[in-house]
């Protein structure tokens, strides 16, 4: 990574710019296929697992 490239928000888990560009993307493309009704329920029960696990991996890291 360019020592160049900043990092926002926490100052303890930033994100760089490419990453809030990454996952502004993924939520746009989501959101066309939530609403065009693409998504399947296997889908969706699969993130919330995914999901559940870096919180709360998050929050312990976050907690240290």
């Amino acid at each position: 990574m360019s020592l160049l490239e900043r990092g926002i928000g926490r100052p303890d888990m930033p994100l760089t710019v490419t990453d809030s560009i990454v996952l502004k993307v993924a939520a746009q493309r989501l959101t066309a296929r939530l609403g065009a009704e693409e998504v399947r329920d296997k889908d969706l029960l699969e993130a919330r697992r995914v999901h559940r696990i870096d919180w709360a991996q998050y929050e312990a890291a976050r907690i240290r």
